[in-house]
């Protein structure tokens, strides 16, 4: 038994798609989606279909939380995980751009599994941002999940979730948005992780590169820009019956992101993509490590190498820098930190720093002095800065 959201195209005769918005009201597709024709292949009974926030964005619809009716139950998926998390159904289908499966998933108090993006096919679904745009799973077990998985991704014959016999690893990571977070949250998040090592589990912190900080925006410009060039029937010809809150939000933003700064993001998450955070962390350690140990050579080519494999993380090429000055290769240096400034261009740090390098050299002074000034802008109350522009402005 299963229930696919309103996204999808129809799962039986008599079911509408209605995207939840009046535009679509009694809308009734002639097509079944992929994710539908390849359950009901496996025996599955679709039961029927549930809300979804407006075309898969803010606008809530009818659904209440079961746990709690005054509540939200989570969107955008929410019909799906309120259906799963009352006991209506053992799985249902959702969708997430951004947090759309998991979100209401937990708030409903069941599983929601956003799978890798493009391993299950989304064909019958409406696109909101086809970049970002993946199924998700709902159910109250972690095997239901493992099994529905296997029905959309067309294996013959299911596999069950394999005994795992080594250590079991978790990382903890606090994001950039971490002070952001309620102390209520980040209590018991802490909690949690406290827990899980005690149960014998690993559980290691997390560093994220410091420039993936730039994810929330570069999230919003690729989401935005695909939606409003998706829905620009909608835009053109039903504009006043589009929500005021997709409206001056997603819309919004999508309609006044131009292509170029749409490619520059897409460029910079395919570039995030490819990091790891163990695996640009631990180049930094290992490169001081033989540096210091007196392989001058060696670290220096470990942390190249780290800066070619991640060349916009800003850790790293700071890294590097200290490495180039402590080895008397200061043009160097103050390459590597201008590459920094080119990323980060208010970053405080490699202001200072080559500020430093400059008035050392005896080169370039009155950039030197305007270098520690732009630093001091950013940390004025930077007792060092302070300390370095007196020192450079006496040069």
């Amino acid at each position: 038994e299963i229930v696919s959201r309103d996204w999808s195209s129809d799962v039986c005769s008599s079911d509408l798609t209605e995207y939840g918005s009046p535009i679509y009201k009694g809308n009734q597709p002639r097509n079944e989606a992929a994710c539908v024709a390849l359950t009901r292949k496996a025996g599955g009974i679709l039961m029927g279909k549930t809300v979804t926030t407006e075309f898969a964005n803010r606008h809530p619809g009818k659904t209440h939380n079961p746990f709690d009716p005054e509540r939200t139950p989570g969107g955008s998926s929410s019909g799906s995980a309120a259906a799963v998390g009352d006991h209506m159904v053992p799985l249902a289908i959702g969708t997430q751009t951004t947090g759309s499966t998991i979100r209401p998933a937990s708030f409903c108090g069941a599983f929601g599994y956003r799978p890798t993006w493009g391993d299950l096919r989304c064909s019958g679904v409406r696109e909101a941002a086809g970049s970002l745009d993946t199924l998700g799973l709902i159910a109250r077990s972690i095997e239901d999940i493992a099994l529905y998985r296997d029905v959309l991704l067309g294996s013959a014959t299911p596999r069950p979730i394999a005994e795992h016999t080594g250590k079991l690893r978790v990382g903890f990571c606090r994001t950039h948005l971490w002070n952001e977070v309620e102390p209520h949250t980040q209590q018991q998040l802490e909690a949690a992780a406290k827990q899980i090592a005690k149960s014998g589990i690993e559980v290691r912190d997390v560093e994220l590169p410091a420039d993936f900080s730039r994810l929330l925006d570069v999230h919003l410009a690729i989401s935005s820009y695909e939606f409003a060039r998706n829905f620009t029937y909608e835009v053109e010809h039903h504009w006043e019956r589009i929500s005021v809150a997709l409206r001056e939000n997603r819309l919004k933003s999508g309609l006044a992101c131009s292509f170029e700064r749409y490619k520059e993001a897409c460029a910079f998450a395919a570039d995030a993509r490819k990091q790891h955070p163990e695996d640009v962390r631990f180049p930094r350690l290992q490169g001081r490590a033989l540096f210091d140990g007196g392989d001058r050579s060696g670290g220096l080519a470990v942390l190249e190498g780290a800066v070619r494999a991640f060349p916009r993380d800003v850790p790293t090429q700071y890294a590097l820098a200290n490495l180039y000055s402590d080895a008397g290769r200061g043009p160097d240096a103050e390459r590597t930190l201008r590459t920094i400034l080119t990323i980060e261009p208010a970053n405080a740090n490699a202001l200072n720093y080559l500020g430093y390098l400059l008035a050392k050299r005896g080169q370039q002074l009155d950039e030197a002095v305007d270098l520690v000034r732009r630093a001091l802008a950013v940390e004025p109350d930077n007792g060092a800065y302070l300390d370095s522009l007196r020192s450079e402005e006496h040069t």
